[in-house]
């Protein structure tokens, strides 16, 4: 955002680029000097952004409110960034000084600026409730949110002007309630919804969640919602989340076989979920993870690892399944699969130099 903190900007010099965003809404209209755009109804609400100046508060939406967003340079004076217009009053209230006790924030850091400690506590804020409660509200510094309609906030004299080429004002119908209907709604294996039946600011501050009997609902405004069993989630989030190792989700749980187990892909592995031991098993992608995918072992059988990646004494690794098989990996040496019993179909072609099963505490040893 804005960078040039020393000196008393112009009003005038501050431009609200409004472009429509959402998919099937057509091509940015373009801009009329300092007009508006409206950006598409999600959940009865309606954004314009616009340039202020000496129409402010003008042409407010009727039964709506405007809030103008501003930022106080030193020496105290208040510049106006842009002003923007909501159909529903929701109480909008714009705080320079941190979030707004019982009101919902959306965060407006910058940290691009030249000077992002300025920026560090400004918030949009609105009331709960409602309307509030079946629309979600993102503030972007890398870009629109594929999943969002946005609304770009540009300062066209700033400096520097890169920091502003990249912010976005988004909106979206909130999902936990549409999804959960999708997947079957209270009759379904997510179940009843838990107080505060709504989705709510993720962990990371940038995602979505609302909470079930048997699970939650996860939002992500680059990739979207998925159902997530509750050890999966449990599991993701003592992993770091969306900053961890597997990193987002990218599937909800599906059953393996006809077990009750689940596994939920993510963008670095999966995450399989095994309620008869309450329990939720990571696997990242890698050999191990591979050839379990190839040989089946879950959609055909209902298999699921029983550990987690472990360590070898010789420097490789091993995961043991619920079929009583282990799959090892050793670099240089291959992957194999070892277990009391071997099913011909489990076994493919021996690499070269192998003339025969090998043997690793007793068990047949196959290597591919």
């Amino acid at each position: 955002m804005l960078s040039n903190k020393n000196k008393r900007p112009s009003t005038m010099c501050f431009l609200v680029m409004a472009t429509l965003l959402a998919a099937g809404c057509g091509e940015d209209p373009g801009l009329e000097g300092a007009g508006s755009r409206d950006l598409a109804l999600h959940a009865g609400l309606e954004l314009q952004a616009r340039a202020p100046g000496p129409v402010r508060g003008e042409a407010q939406p009727p039964g709506g409110a405007c809030v103008t967003i501003s930022e106080s340079y030193h020496g105290g004076f208040p510049a106006e960034i842009a002003e923007l217009c909501f159909n529903v009053d929701l109480g909008w209230q714009w705080s320079n000084s941190g979030p707004i006790e019982g009101k919902t924030c959306v965060s407006f850091a910058e940290p691009d600026d030249a000077s992002p400690g300025h920026w560090a506590d400004n918030y949009l804020c609105y009331d709960g409730g409602g309307i509030a409660d079946d629309v979600v509200i993102r503030w972007s510094h890398s870009g629109p949110y594929p999943t969002m309609s946005c609304v770009k906030v540009e300062c066209s004299h700033c400096e520097p002007a890169e920091a502003w080429e990249d912010n976005y004002l988004c909106h979206a119908t909130a999902p936990g309630k549409h999804l959960h209907r999708e997947l079957g709604g209270r009759d379904g294996w997510l179940g009843d919804p838990l107080p505060p039946e709504k989705t709510v600011l993720a962990a990371d501050g940038v995602g979505g969640v609302q909470r079930f009997k048997r699970g939650v609902i996860y939002w992500h405004p680059l990739l979207g919602a998925f159902g997530l069993p509750w050890h999966t989630w449990g599991r993701w989030t003592r992993l770091g989340g969306s900053g961890g190792a597997p990193g987002l989700p990218i599937s909800g749980g599906e059953v393996l076989g006809h077990g009750a187990a689940r596994v939920s892909h993510f963008q670095h592995g999966d995450i399989f979920d095994v309620p008869t031991v309450a329990r939720a098993y990571y696997l990242p992608h890698g050999p191990i993870l591979e050839r379990y995918h190839q040989l089946g072992w879950g959609p055909r059988d209902g298999v699921h690892p029983v550990t987690e990646v472990t360590s070898d004494v010789d420097g490789g690794e091993r995961v043991v399944f619920s079929n009583g098989a282990a799959i090892h990996h050793r670099p240089g040496r291959g992957t194999f699969i070892v277990g009391s019993w071997m099913q011909e179909a489990d076994v493919l072609d021996r690499a070269p130099g192998v003339d025969r099963p090998g043997s690793l505490e007793g068990f047949p040893l196959e290597r591919w």
